[in-house]
């Protein structure tokens, strides 16, 4: 196996080492770069941005409605009251921030 610009192994597996060079190596068990060396995936994973959108675990998380902020029910009759209809772009992607930690952003 080689490795590629990235750090990664690929290419075919190396052949293994006949009995006489392991017997002859100084350090037993695997070598020190077996143990660190990753071998490229051959999948190809697409993650588009409304897939993250829809992820509430996602920093990029947003919402579409007041609703799915999971506020309480004064503060959301508030907010219709106010002729409100569903959130603002900034707001579908920053209400969700807020409200999941907001100690961090003080």
């Amino acid at each position: 196996m080689e490795r590629d610009a990235d750090g990664f192994m690929s290419g075919p597996a190396s052949k293994p080492e006949s009995s006489d060079a392991k017997a002859a190596s100084p350090v037993a068990g695997p070598s020190p770069t077996a143990v660190t060396d990753l071998i490229k995936s051959s999948f190809d994973v697409k993650v588009t941005l409304a897939d993250q959108q829809a992820d509430p675990d996602s920093p990029l998380y947003s919402v579409k409605s007041f609703d799915e902020l999971g506020l309480h029910s004064d503060l959301l009759r508030g907010i219709y009251d106010m002729n409100f209809s569903k959130p603002s772009k900034i707001q579908e992607r920053a209400l969700p921030l807020l409200l999941r930690d907001p100690q961090v952003l003080l």
